[in-house]
């Protein structure tokens, strides 16, 4: 039997789950776009840039999420596709996949900043 979410992931810096959810989001070194759902740190629809991501992984019954250097772990509901980027993607499954990629082929950098029990 699966656990729950709040089972399966470890917390935040800030002590929960999800640090909020992204909208519009552009996914490369960081995650910039529009968030949600993050108060009292940002107010809805605030544009906001993270930190780096240090980590990405799909839970089925919530979706992508991203996890960063400092600790934040973000929900990502949509991209913003930007052709004359070579790291945009037109979905966030194909965002998440080509940064999960990226991260394995440098995973002796990544590894060290991996912080949390769900990767």
């Amino acid at each position: 039997m699966r656990g729950s979410v709040n089972s399966y992931l470890s917390k935040t810096a800030n002590g929960i789950c999800f640090d909020g959810i992204f909208q519009g989001a552009c996914i490369g070194q960081n995650i910039t776009g529009y968030i949600f759902g993050a108060t009292p740190r940002f107010a809805d629809g605030d544009w906001v840039e993270t930190s780096e991501v240090v980590w990405v992984s799909n839970i089925l019954s919530c979706g992508w999420y991203a996890e960063t250097k400092t600790g934040s772990r973000y929900l990502l509901s949509s991209v913003e596709y930007n052709p004359t980027l070579p790291e945009s993607s037109r979905s966030v499954e194909a965002a998440m996949e080509q940064k999960r990629k990226h991260i394995m082929m440098n995973e002796q950098y990544f590894r060290p900043l991996i912080w949390s029990a769900g990767s």
